[in-house]
This record gives C-alpha cells, structure tokens and sequence, in this order.
C-alpha cells in the first residue's frame, strides 16, 4: 500500500510515518499545496495513493480545501473511485467534523492518534485484514 501523509508538523507525519511503515510506503508532505502535487504525480505514474492521511488546520490550504480540491479534480478526470481519506486532527468542533463528512472523508480521528485507532481505520477501510496486525506485531 502506499500512503500520503499531509501535515504541516513535522512531528506528527514521522510519527504516522513511523506507525504506518509495516503496511507499506508513506509520502509525507507538510502543506495541502505539496499534497496534491504529490497525488497529482502519483496519478500520473500510475501509482495512485491507497489512503491519505490529512490534518485538518495547516497554514495555506487547509485540510477542507484541499479535500474540497481533491474530491473536485476525482470528478472531473472521472476517478473510478475517490481516495480514502482519514483526518487527524485536534479540532473536535461539530461544524468541522460535518463538514469534513460532508466531502467524504472515511474516518475523523483526534491528535495525539493511537496506533491502534490508525490501523483499525484501515481495517474499517477493508484494506487490511485484522489477522495481518497479529502477523506484522
């Protein structure tokens, strides 16, 4: 699999990254702009992102523009399928989470973000068996 993390704190793509890494490849990029230029090319290689891992308050184009961006470029070059996308974030607001929900993103979890919480989401997502975290641990 291969992941996109976009997160303007360094800490917390290595982190993801760190926690992700025995499922597949990450890319970590620290703006919205940077993220869709990175799943633009993956597109284009003909390697496309399994799952985007996406703060939701980053200076520039927030995590909301740029799913309002990414869910806008998927219709128009007629994706087959929009890519999952998980926001971590430590914004809790209602509005937000609605908002989010509203342009299709597959799971909200709040920072910090247990290791756990970020597999189960690729469990929920159907794209990992829940046998494989026993054989990867």
């Amino acid at each position: 699999m291969r992941f996109l993390v976009v997160d303007d704190d360094s800490m917390s793509r290595r982190i993801v990254q760190l926690m992700l890494k025995p499922y597949g490849t990450c890319v970590c990029v620290e703006s919205g702009e940077a993220g869709l230029e990175a799943h633009r090319q993956s597109i284009e290689e003909k390697s496309p992102f399994s799952v985007i891992y996406l703060d939701m308050l980053m200076p520039g184009l927030g995590g909301l523009e740029f799913l309002e961006v990414l869910r806008k470029t998927e219709r128009e070059q007629r994706a087959a399928s929009a890519v999952p996308v998980i926001m971590l974030t430590g914004d809790a607001h209602v509005s937000r989470i609605s908002q989010a929900q509203a342009l299709g993103v597959a799971e909200y979890l709040l920072k910090p973000v247990a290791e756990e919480r970020l597999i189960q989401g690729l469990e929920r997502l159907d794209l990992l068996d829940p046998e494989q975290d026993d054989q990867v641990a």
